[in-house]
């Protein structure tokens, strides 16, 4: 199933929600290829959801980290979530209908 770029952005949250995590790691956990995942990780760092990584040198790596904002948006996030399951379970994409 087709999940819209909200969704596919909360997922990219949650994945990082346990700390910095890298490019390929948020790939595999989405389901979502390299150019997709690479645009919409960009636009959640423009947008102050995501912090990126930098090495030694000041360079930027493929590594990202969330931002107080990050955490606030995937709380509200879950919260909608639960009552949606409550309220209209309908709406839910499961992960038995996401295989």
């Amino acid at each position: 199933m087709r999940h819209s770029k909200y969704q596919t952005s909360m997922q990219i949250l949650d994945t990082i929600s346990d700390g910095n995590t890298s490019l390929v790691e948020i790939m595999e956990t989405t389901y979502v290829n390299k150019k997709k995942t690479r645009n919409i990780v960009g636009q959640l760092v423009q947008q102050g959801f995501l912090s990126q990584g930098y090495n030694e040198r000041g360079q930027k790596t493929d590594t990202f980290d969330m931002t107080k904002k990050g955490n606030k948006t995937l709380g509200e996030f879950k919260k909608v979530a639960e009552l949606l399951k409550v309220h209209a379970p309908e709406m839910l994409i499961t992960k038995k209908e996401e295989v």
